[in-house]
C-alpha cells in the first residue's frame, strides 16, 4: 500500500496544553473542577456531527521531537481506520521503508526490512515503544481527526473561566478541550490514557499541526514530546484488508519491546 497525505513540521500559534516535561509557555489544563453547563454538551455534539461518516484516513507525516531526551525524527506515510486498522511507513530518501507496522486492535506487526528484524505486538505497545505515547489504532485516529466517535457519550460538560476554556468528559475516559467563545467550535486539546494532544492549527475542520505528548507517569514526567504537521490529508480512502497486514521473511529475527525501545530507530 502506498499512502499519500503529510505531518510537516511548523511554528504555530494556539492554546498551549501543558505536555509534561516540556517548558511549554501558556496554558495549563486547569486540575479542579468547572462549573457544568450541559449547553456545552449540545454544543460539542453538533461540533463533530459533520465527521460522523469519517472511517479512514491517509497522510504523509514529518514527525520530530524528543522521546525519553532523545532527540526523534521522521517521515511516515500513514494509513488509519475508525475501527483500528493501522499502517504505518517510515520513508527513506531512497530504498525501502526504515520499517513498516501495520495491524488491528491487538495484533501487529512491525518490519525493520534493512536489518531483517521483526516485533510483534498490538499497534499500541509498537508505537509506544517507538515514540513514548501509547495509543490503540482508533485511538489515534479519533487524536489525529480530532473527531471523537458520536457514540463515546458525553458524561460531564464544564466551562471554567480562569482561563475561559469547556470541557466535555466523554465515557471512555476521553476529554475535549476548546475555548467556548471562539466559533467555529475546534478542539484546543485533548486527553486520554496514554496521550495529552495540542491543535494548534487547522486546514477547515482537520486539524493542521498538533503536539503530542505521553500523559504523565508515576513520576510526573513525560516520556514524549511530538510535533506533527499534516498535508495533502484524504479522508474516507478505501483501504483493503491486506493494508493492515504484513508476510515477513522466513529468518527474520525476532525483538523484544525493550529491545525496539533501546533501538532509537527514529532518531
Amino acid at each position: 500500500m502506498r499512502v499519500r497525505p503529510v505531518f510537516t513540521l511548523a511554528a504555530a500559534t494556539g492554546v498551549t496544553l501543558a505536555l509534561a516535561g516540556c517548558a511549554a509557555r501558556g496554558f495549563v489544563v486547569p486540575t479542579g473542577p468547572g462549573a457544568v453547563d450541559t449547553t456545552l454538551a449540545q454544543a460539542y455534539q453538533a461540533s463533530i456531527a459533520s465527521c460522523g461518516d469519517l472511517q479512514s484516513l491517509t497522510a504523509e507525516i514529518a514527525l520530530a521531537g524528543r522521546v525519553d531526551g532523545r532527540r526523534v525524527r521522521g517521515t511516515l506515510q500513514v494509513g488509519l481506520t475508525r475501527d483500528g486498522g493501522v499502517r504505518i511507513e517510515a520513508v527513506a530518501p531512497f530504498g525501502a521503508p526504515i520499517f513498516t507496522i501495520a495491524g488491528r486492535a491487538d495484533t501487529g506487526t512491525l518490519w525493520l526490512p534493512r536489518s531483517r528484524e521483526v516485533v510483534r505486538a498490538a499497534p499500541a505497545e509498537i508505537l509506544e515503544a517507538l515514540t513514548g505515547v501509547s495509543l490503540p489504532a482508533s485511538g489515534l485516529f479519533e487524536i489525529v481527526t480530532a473527531c471523537p466517535s458520536a457514540d463515546d457519550a458525553v458524561v460531564k460538560a464544564e466551562r471554567f473561566t480562569k482561563p475561559e476554556l469547556a470541557r466535555v468528559s466523554l465515557r471512555s475516559g476521553a476529554e475535549v478541550w476548546w475555548r467556548p467563545s471562539v466559533a467555529p467550535l475546534r478542539p484546543s486539546g485533548g486527553r486520554r490514557a496514554g496521550a495529552i494532544v495540542e491543535y494548534r492549527t487547522f486546514t477547515g475542520d482537520r486539524p493542521q499541526v498538533l503536539r503530542l505528548g505521553a500523559t504523565p507517569g508515576a513520576a510526573g514526567a513525560s516520556r514524549a514530546d511530538l510535533s506533527l504537521t499534516l498535508k495533502q490529508v484524504e479522508t474516507n480512502v478505501a483501504l483493503e484488508a491486506d493494508a493492515f497486514t504484513l508476510t515477513v521473511p522466513d529468518g527474520a529475527k525476532g525483538l523484544t519491546l525493550g529491545e525496539l525501545r533501546q533501538a532509537g530507530v527514529l532518531r
